[in-house]
């Protein structure tokens, strides 16, 4: 049954009905319209944040953050105990988008207080409505066992078959000059 999206809802200003789109299933999204010109969006098909099948328009880039980050500080003093650096990522292989883990650090004196672990169970929380969180990826570097055996406990698993590149500069610049 069709249902107003609730997603980005506490993002964007109230919108009159002939502003709301109406999805495949003929029912009204609550989305903003795309805009059209510069800031023109592409439209996706499929399941939406709002859980509701059809095409719904995809968020402008300035409706969405590039990244959010998670704090944790002591309590009294406010020193930074642990740090989360998360962005969106889209997988066409597991056909959703979830969050890509770039930084996780915690402080030395707040290891083994399982802060590493529920700043990663918070993260999905925290992130925009519109990124639709399906899975957790990270890198580990190989020389810290610890890490890796801390992510294992908590479920990560190794993909196998994927290696990761970088393109950096001067080949980034090279690769820019043949677009």
């Amino acid at each position: 049954m069709p249902g107003k999206c609730s997603a980005s809802r506490a993002r964007t200003r109230r919108r009159s009905d002939d502003e709301r789109h109406s999805d495949q299933t003929g029912g009204a999204c609550g989305r903003r319209k795309a805009p059209r010109g510069p800031d023109a969006a592409l439209t996706g098909a499929g399941r939406h944040a709002c859980g509701q099948p059809g095409r719904h328009p995809a968020p402008r880039l300035s409706d969405s953050p590039a990244f959010f980050a998670l704090v944790a500080s002591r309590q009294g003093d406010g020193r930074t105990l642990g740090v989360l650096l998360a962005s969106p990522v889209f997988s066409t292989t597991r056909g959703g988008a979830g969050l890509y883990v770039s930084d996780l650090w915690v402080a030395g004196e707040a290891r083994g207080a399982s802060l590493g672990e529920r700043l990663l169970a918070a993260a999905p929380d925290h992130a925009p409505k519109s990124w639709t969180v399906t899975f957790l990826k990270l890198a580990v570097y190989q020389d810290n066992p610890r890490a890796r055996g801390f992510y294992e406990r908590l479920g990560f698993r190794p993909r196998e078959g994927e290696t990761v590149f970088d393109l950096e500069e001067p080949e980034l610049q090279n690769l820019r000059k043949r677009s």
